[in-house]
């Protein structure tokens, strides 16, 4: 809106965030972290590729460490330096993913450059070789507004890892769709993984041989948890009761297909 303001607007971002509108806008941030337009910036169309969303690649990451046998590649993913962090992560607990370059107009800055417009790539996700096991990790601060949306995936993985991991400095996950925080502990808890809450986080005590029992949830019309607890629920034994996941087809608001897309997995 401030585009369109008769007066320039400055605004300041003191942590790194995603940065899609000052990339499409063509904004420019100094070192303190101050965005500043002139007034009555002119806007003018253009047009360009919408990568897919590396949110969304994510609970296949998670996927593919916690199962056994799985090689999965997700071409046109998404690789912008403000969104991939998530992905860093994983492989800082041992995940086995890896970005492979596109043949596009920007294929020469995959995977951590930053051109004018969204770079993408494909995300390579292979299980864990034999004798591997996720390692528990601690986020907290500044690392917590780059993988900010990937929590609910991420916390799965840490059930799998083995020893504490924990999330500090998250309260804002209790303020989006639903308490995100609240959300995942009953996911959890229904699953068999120890945690303990807290007010702006969570620990996780995971074990690398954790296999969770059937469960019940309500995905609270939150699309994250919905697809968080069913990628949880693909490790449930096979020859258990089924669980159930509530309201799950809110998965839909981010991935209509998401479902589709679970089963095609199991299929030989």
């Amino acid at each position: 809106a401030g585009l369109f303001l008769s007066e320039g607007v400055e605004v300041r971002e003191p942590e790194q965030s995603r940065d899609h509108t000052e990339r499409l806008l063509d904004l420019d941030k100094d070192d303190q972290g101050w965005i500043r337009t002139s007034s009555l910036t002119p806007c003018q169309a253009i047009s360009f590729t919408v990568p897919k969303d590396p949110s969304a690649a994510t609970f296949w990451a998670v996927l593919s460490v916690i199962h056994g046998n799985v090689e999965m590649k997700a071409p046109g993913v998404g690789c912008n330096p403000t969104r991939i962090q998530i992905f860093e992560v994983l492989q800082q607990m041992g995940a086995d993913i890896a970005w492979e370059a596109e043949e596009t107009e920007h294929a020469e800055d995959l995977p951590m450059q930053a051109p004018e417009v969204e770079p993408q790539g494909s995300l390579m996700m292979r299980s864990l070789q034999q004798g591997q096991t996720l390692k528990p990790i601690t986020l907290a601060g500044d690392q917590i507004p780059g993988v900010i949306d990937e929590i609910p995936a991420l916390m799965v993985a840490m059930a799998f890892a083995e020893g504490a991991s924990e999330i500090r400095d998250a309260s804002e996950l209790r303020i989006k769709e639903t308490d995100r925080l609240s959300a995942m502990a009953s996911v959890l808890e229904a699953a068999g993984v120890s945690y303990q809450e807290k007010p702006d986080g969570m620990v996780i005590y995971g074990r690398s041989d954790f296999r969770p029992k059937p469960f019940t949830v309500d995905a609270l019309h939150d699309h994250r948890i919905a697809m968080a607890a069913a990628v949880l629920a693909s490790c449930v034994d096979p020859n258990d009761s089924p669980s159930i996941i509530k309201g799950g087809s809110c998965a839909s608001i981010s991935y209509p297909t998401f479902y589709q897309d679970l089963l095609s997995l199991q299929k030989p």
